[in-house]
């Protein structure tokens, strides 16, 4: 929109962020080291030369920004935006640089991303909009929205106190430089239909974006972060260029399950140091921590209904 600030995509350095035809914006990338495909991608992040930091690639799973109470918010999907900003500062300490997320993908699909993250969100709510993108532009950090086309002005299912965009809001966004992505059109798991019905989800989900923003749509998200192999075949014939899970699942050498790390309500900068570590779910995932996760979670809310 004529006379807004569009937001940067690569460096701090970066003079000034383009937007591509694709309604997204274009990361620089030529500061970025070029990484052996051949060798393991962190172990030649390690060896990465000239970079003061050198950090694996990382893409984070958000869905809302507005602060909410656990107890109101069982599904773990809000942060606050005071916390994102923090996560935002820290991981810049650390030496990454913020990148769209179909930017991200095509940095490692080219064998680079060293030092590259991308902030990605997941359902489309209302805040992503009213709340997260004056964030971005204070900021000046890109990132990608997954949104789903048939819940478009929707109660959201897990937090119906508040909704998802319109199809107006989420072209609005698209216009201030996010990066749209598909979620699936009604945000079934993917992994347990069939290769048509998936296919006809992925699909039907990209042709509504698309002639919603008249611009293509590349980049997917898979519902619950769930996909199969013929998930993923889906995906591909769907006309997708790269495709994210969650929870951790997936590999960077898979453009059709290219891993994220959620980050939820009450999301620690700790968790997040650990989030870039990818033995990181393995750990969390055993079966002692995520008792103890659980005992803590309840305790909070038991603390917070006591209040």
């Amino acid at each position: 929109m004529q006379g807004e600030k569009h937001i940067d995509s690569g460096s701090r350095d970066t003079a000034e962020a383009r937007l591509a035809p694709t309604g997204r914006i274009s990361a620089s990338r030529s500061r970025l080291p070029a990484i052996d495909k051949r060798s393991n991608l962190f172990g030649a992040a390690q060896e990465a030369e000239g970079l003061k930091h050198s950090n694996p690639p990382l893409a984070l799973n958000y869905h809302g920004v507005a602060r909410v109470s656990l107890r109101r918010d069982p599904r773990n999907l809000f942060v606050a935006p005071e916390d994102l900003q923090k996560h935002i500062t820290k991981l810049r300490a650390w030496g990454y640089v913020f990148a769209a997320f179909g930017d991200l993908a095509d940095q490692v699909s080219e064998g680079r991303g060293v030092n590259s993250v991308s902030l990605t969100f997941d359902d489309g709510l209302l805040d992503n909009l009213t709340t997260l993108l004056p964030l971005l532009r204070a900021e000046n950090v890109p990132a990608t929205v997954f949104a789903v086309p048939g819940w478009f002005g929707e109660p959201h299912p897990d937090a119906p106190w508040t909704r998802i965009m319109t199809a107006d809001e989420v072209r609005k966004l698209a216009a201030s430089g996010i990066e749209i992505g598909a979620h699936s059109m009604t945000h079934r798991d993917l992994s347990a239909l069939s290769y048509e019905d998936a296919h006809g989800e992925l699909l039907t989900s990209k042709r509504v974006l698309e002639e919603l923003l008249q611009a293509p749509v590349s980049v997917a998200a898979y519902p619950y972060g769930y996909s199969s192999e013929e998930t993923r075949r889906a995906c591909r014939d769907a006309g997708f260029r790269f495709a994210c899970a969650a929870k951790g699942l997936g590999a960077w050498t898979d453009p059709y399950a290219l891993p994220r790390h959620g980050i939820g309500n009450g999301s620690t900068i700790l968790s997040l140091r650990l989030k870039r570590n990818p033995r990181y779910h393995g750990l969390m995932d055993s079966r002692p921590l995520s008792l103890g996760r659980g005992a803590v979670r309840t305790w909070i809310r038991l603390m917070q209904r006591g209040g």
